[in-house]
């Protein structure tokens, strides 16, 4: 009898359950490449089901089961194009370890239900929201819903296991519940997050110098470094990096170097994390590598060939680069940065 009081005792009450109005989700804004890349994290959404205190123990028949309606296809619409759309799925966890597949109830029972967070937080029992799309999407704000149905059963007043014979004198079950079904509507947004810039120019060499405290006379050398970061939680496309760096004025393309011990011509540098790009270079007369020129005054980064091939130490073919393209070669890794320099030769009176 002792045993049997505590057994009682450590059981608490378990108030009523019930399927409440929802509010709206903002599951954020994000790149269409981080969702056709399906690197969007899943998002917590209120279910609209919950019971007004913490559920602390659980008998093995009790349960909750939701049913996502198969009558509405899991998109989100374009708000300003209704032929633009982003799918999406849903899971019982962050992690996404346990899907909910519309028209297929989920069912959260005996230890699953703890580890997907209904024990100790009942009041608003959570699933959560990824976009998936794999096709191109625009930018904008995307909306749309989805519904589900709630069935449940828990002991709501002294529940016991007796011996192996489990006891509830009050159970508590989706049967007398006014509402089942919860509406749960979700925005997306979308918008380009273009890889960032930065252009900087530092002198390395002058002719009285050298190295030492060089200063920007003219016929001494300068390198322009290019570095460019990737912000975005998605990766670049393969290949798709492109960096025109144009000739500055007062200066000319030194493709003998840079007069320093090393005497570089291109150089590059990798950010942490590592970018997972590469850029060879060979010669400026080239066909083959990754760097381009051009010496058409007005290029077109769209139609320009960039097929000039100046001569290297040929100081009339240096001076006719307007710009430089380079390509590097790879898949650019999210929060990752690049570095490319080149040196120039301070000019008296610039190309």
């Amino acid at each position: 009898m002792a045993s049997l009081l505590v057994s009682l005792l450590a059981t608490p009450a378990f108030a009523a359950c019930s399927v409440r109005t929802t509010t709206a989700v903002d599951l954020g804004t994000y790149s269409p490449a981080a969702v056709r890349q399906t690197v969007v994290p899943y998002r917590p959404a209120s279910s609209g089901f919950g019971c007004s205190a913490a559920i602390l123990s659980l008998l093995s028949s009790d349960y909750a089961r939701a049913t996502v309606s198969a009558a509405t296809p899991l998109k989100l619409t374009s708000t300003t194009d209704a032929t633009r759309s982003v799918t999406y799925t849903l899971a019982a966890d962050s992690a996404g370890a346990n899907p909910i597949s519309p028209g297929t109830a989920f069912v959260f029972k005996g230890p699953s239900v703890n580890l997907l967070g209904l024990l100790g937080d009942a009041s608003d029992v959570k699933v959560y929201v990824r976009p998936t799309s794999t096709d191109p999407v625009p930018p904008g704000i995307y909306k749309g819903d989805f519904k589900i149905t709630w069935a449940w059963q828990f002991c709501s007043l002294l529940g016991v296991n007796l011996l192996g014979a489990e006891i509830c004198l009050v159970n508590d079950t989706s049967a007398s519940a006014s509402n089942t079904t919860a509406t749960i509507s979700i925005t997306l947004t979308l918008t380009a997050n273009p890889v960032q810039m930065v252009i900087a120019t530092t002198t390395v060499w002058d002719p009285q110098s050298n190295t030492a405290n060089p200063r920007a006379t003219p016929g001494s050398r300068q390198r322009t470094t290019v570095t460019v970061s990737n912000p975005d939680i998605a990766t670049l496309d393969a290949n798709s990096l492109r960096i025109v760096l144009p000739t500055p004025a007062k200066g000319v393309v030194a493709l003998d170097g840079d007069k320093t011990p090393a005497n570089a011509v291109v150089t590059t540098s990798d950010g942490t994390p590592a970018s997972n790009l590469a850029l060879t270079y060979t010669a400026s007369n080239s066909s083959s590598d990754d760097v381009e020129f051009s010496n058409n005054v007005n290029f077109d980064l769209v139609t320009e060939p960039w097929t000039y091939q100046p001569a290297p130490g040929n100081a009339a073919a240096q001076a006719a680069i307007t710009a430089i393209r380079f390509r590097p070669r790879g898949t650019m890794a999210a929060g990752s940065s690049f570095s490319v320099s080149m040196p120039y030769s301070v000019s008296l009176l610039g190309p």
